[in-house]
């Protein structure tokens, strides 16, 4: 399968008064993939800085919560070739 895959990210939350850094892992996380936070009704979250490491195995990279909803977030990675890995309540923002 060409489609990236999400195994974990840590964190697993975040408050909504800061940015986090967080670690993603799984596979097919190539140089130029994007990790977005999506929740219904609230502006998406993309990530920045991302780096990829381990033989596309790992993205590192930053999420500004700052002033974001409180809920159960999708997490979504696009791989450059367009693919989509999507794993509801992904990501926890809290107050």
């Amino acid at each position: 399968s060409t489609y990236p895959t999400i195994a974990s990210i840590s964190p697993l939350s975040g408050v909504s008064t800061a940015p986090v850094s967080f670690t993603l892992t799984g596979t097919k996380l190539p140089t130029g993939s994007t990790v977005t936070l999506k929740l219904a009704g609230q502006a998406d979250i993309v990530a920045t800085n991302v780096v990829s490491s381990g033989g596309n195995t790992t993205l590192d990279a930053t999420f500004d919560l700052t002033g974001a909803a409180a809920g159960n977030w999708y997490l979504v990675v696009i791989a450059p070739n367009g693919k989509i890995a999507t794993q509801p309540a992904g990501f926890t923002i809290t107050p």
